[in-house]
């Protein structure tokens, strides 16, 4: 079967394969439909993300998520939601095109494993070919993520036809074998954008061949990732942003506060920390557990991690010493490549088990190669010692099967008493719907939707890694047609200043399975407290010279504004959450309110500071005093709430000149807070003939100290005065 050839004497092997994974995706679904109350659901809310662009795509809406929105990059898999779009165009919608999507999954599964078969034979023979389908047979959980309605099996079916056209092509020199490698090396990215760790992996391969017969040149292996970038291209063109939303949301080089450094502990730490947890079923630490859970979960036979290590080790070790690397130290180094690329996410932790299945038929086949090596010790009882290995390690894989099954429909059921449910009761409506989980509620609402998670919704993508406020803030930037009324969301997904009243519903499910609780609820969004945050303070005999709204990410931007943070502020994933809140004032006299707040109040994003500098210009020397009017929580010690004052430095980013001034709080702070600086612009000068004056305003605490404040806004003014 493309791209191996079938052998006469396998038919009988690859036809008992095929439909015995045929049989397990429909015991699945049987158990899950079950489980779940009789309703079918996927286990996870992105697959319905697929199949909603998906729809759009059938429509002619390329980067479209919902009818009325802006493009986005939230399509991770192209390539997936190009097999899904005929659905659409046929006219098969809503549960049907999940039940269309769940038999695509079947046939994948179907697939791979008769790959997997093919690949072992002809690597170890026909003895490991059996154990090696066995093994994968029995793997309840890379059942789940076949038919879990990700693009998973799609991944995994596309790494196992790179090693096996690589196999034909160096071990066999089969005509068309070259040509299947690099179609499977051009479709990766496309499937998965981790997927281009297979072009890395091969060039390293072609490397150490050292001209070796068939040769290739990275020249042409760098064509084939022509089609990723076009694709990228074509997302830089629709959204402004190159990177995939996963890639902008997720990844670890988009943390918005952590150094390289940082950056690269943590990388190391979720290496080690995924395979003690996807190898070996050990737990690293709380912190893990309070996303993973302590149970036990059947991944692969206990002792099998082991044999994964020593097969990575044996193909590795046994190809480079042998002169003529080939399908085997590939094999290897895309499973290497796939760890390296989870790895390189914020969410590791959450979601490792899901990043990792594509690679588990590789594992597999590694398992494999450790296995035979070990039953040859036995010498004369080498085939009756594998067999002996197989059956063992079969019998102890067989349970996850029906652990899987029962999960699978476990995680349908928790999906369809909370989200599912709370689609019936959203109206349709024209007016855009605020969304923290953006598949099922866009799906079968048919609803346009703000995503302020950033998936679908592309102005949340950098914003939603800085915390609430930030998120705040790029809410309060949306125009007044694409503002949502209401959100529907998880309550402890933000902060409680968060601008949400009371719900409409709330819908529950008693298991909880989200890090934010098992409680969705309907908010009205109170744009009336946002809208007073951005009104600009009153101060009599004033002009305004420059503001700087903190958290909102373009006028930080304009502002060339710095935050700084102490080192060991970051939590263990590196997300501003805590450092970056929405902040609740009692609203000024100065900014008009409506006669229904008897106390009226403002709420405005902010970050958490232990410093933080902006700039301001002018084409011309300002006279007068400079009044610096902060919307600014009064500085605290983190050890004990004593208050600490804070000062302003003003530099005159031409001459260098600075001086500094003492920021004092009233006891009792009202929004804004002014203070006069005096005329510090007369003294630090900073205006030459041929450029504009540009002045440094930074703000610090009066002594080193562990002193740290909330910003929220800054404005400069001029005091007016008489020529």
């Amino acid at each position: 079967m493309f791209p191996l050839s079938v052998d006469p004497a396998e038919r009988r092997a690859l036809l008992a394969i095929t439909l015995l994974a045929l049989a397990e995706a429909l015991i699945l679904f049987v158990i899950s439909f079950s489980v779940a109350g009789n309703h079918f659901m996927f286990p996870l809310d992105d697959a319905y993300i697929h199949l909603q662009y998906a729809r759009m795509l059938a429509h002619g809406d390329l980067l479209v998520y919902t009818p009325g929105a802006m493009p986005s990059g939230g399509m991770t898999s192209p390539l997936f939601v190009a097999l899904l779009a005929p659905l659409f165009v046929v006219g098969v919608t809503g549960t049907k095109a999940a039940f269309a999507s769940f038999a695509l999954g079947a046939g994948l599964w179907a697939l791979a494993n008769v790959w997997l078969h093919q690949i072992a034979r002809r690597k170890f023979g026909d003895q490991m070919a059996v154990g090696a389908s066995v093994l994968m047979l029995t793997n309840g959980h890379l059942l789940w993520n076949f038919l879990s309605g990700m693009e998973t099996g799609l991944v995994a079916l596309l790494l196992l036809g790179v090693v096996a056209s690589a196999w034909l092509w160096w071990h066999e020199e089969k005509p068309g074998a070259r040509l299947a490698l690099f179609a499977f090396l051009a479709l990766l990215p496309l499937a998965r954008p981790e997927g281009a760790v297979a072009i890395i992996a091969l060039g390293i391969v072609i490397l150490l061949r050292r001209g070796e017969r068939p040769r290739l040149s990275l020249l042409t292996l760098a064509l084939c990732a022509v089609p990723f970038v076009l694709w990228l291209a074509t997302l830089r063109i629709g959204t402004g942003d190159w990177r995939p939303a996963g890639v902008a949301v997720k990844s670890l080089a988009a943390a918005p506060v952590a150094g390289w450094a940082e950056k690269l502990g943590f990388a190391a730490q979720s290496f080690w920390a995924i395979q003690a947890r996807f190898l070996f079923n050990v737990v690293p630490d709380d912190g893990w557990a309070a996303f993973v859970g302590t149970e036990t979960l059947p991944y692969f036979p206990p002792g099998f991690g082991l044999l994964i290590l020593a097969g990575f080790g044996l193909l590795v070790m046994g190809e480079t010493r042998s002169g003529k690397p080939g399908a085997g130290l590939l094999l290897a180094l895309l499973w290497l490549g796939t760890l390296g690329a989870a790895c390189t996410g914020l969410f590791t932790f959450a979601h490792h088990q899901r990043y990792l299945a594509p690679a588990t038929p590789l594992a597999i086949l590694m398992g494999c190669a450790a296995l035979r090596r070990l039953a040859q010790l036995f010498q004369q009882l080498e085939n009756t010692a594998r067999r002996a290995m197989i059956l063992g390690l079969a019998l102890a894989s067989l349970p996850s099967l029906a652990w899987w099954a029962v999960e699978h429909g476990r995680n349908s059921r928790d999906l369809y008493n909370v989200l599912r449910e709370a689609s019936f009761r959203i109206e349709p409506d024209r007016t855009p719907l605020g969304i923290t989980d953006a598949g099922i509620l866009a799906f079968y609402t048919s609803r346009e939707t703000v995503d302020l998670v950033g998936l679908t919704t592309a102005s949340f993508a950098k914003s939603t890694l800085h915390g609430p406020g930030a998120t705040l803030e790029a809410l309060s930037r949306l125009p007044q047609e694409k503002r949502p009324a209401e959100l529907a969301t998880y309550r402890p997904w933000f902060d409680e200043a968060f601008p949400l009243q009371a719900p409409r519903w709330t819908v529950t499910t008693p298991r909880t399975t989200s890090a934010w609780g098992n409680v969705l609820g309907l908010y009205p969004i109170d744009w009336e407290q946002i809208d007073r945050s951005d009104v600009i303070p009153l101060v009599p005999g004033a002009r305004l010279l420059a503001a700087v709204d903190v958290a909102d990410l373009a006028s930080e931007a304009a502002a060339s504004y710095e935050p700084r943070h102490r080192a060991g502020d970051l939590g263990r994933n590196l997300l501003a959450t805590e450092l970056g809140p929405s902040v609740l004032f009692p609203a000024s006299l100065d900014i008009p309110t409506t006669a229904t707040l008897t106390l009226p109040t403002l709420v405005d994003g902010g970050r958490v500071l232990r410093g933080e500098r902006f700039t301001i210009s002018a084409s011309e020397l300002p006279k007068g005093n400079l009044l610096l009017v902060g919307r600014v929580a009064p500085p605290r010690q983190l050890a004990a709430p004593t208050p600490y004052l804070l000062q302003a430095r003003i530099t005159a980013v031409a001459t260098g000149y600075s001086v500094e001034r003492p920021l004092s709080f009233p006891e009792t702070p009202d929004s804004e807070t002014v203070w006069d600086l005096g005329p510090v612009l007369d003294e630090v000068g900073g205006v030459l003939s041929s450029q504009p004056g540009r002045w440094m305003i930074e703000i610090a605490p009066d002594i080193p100290s562990d002193a740290a404040w909330t910003s929220c806004h800054w404005w400069v003014f001029v005091a007016r005065t008489d020529d």
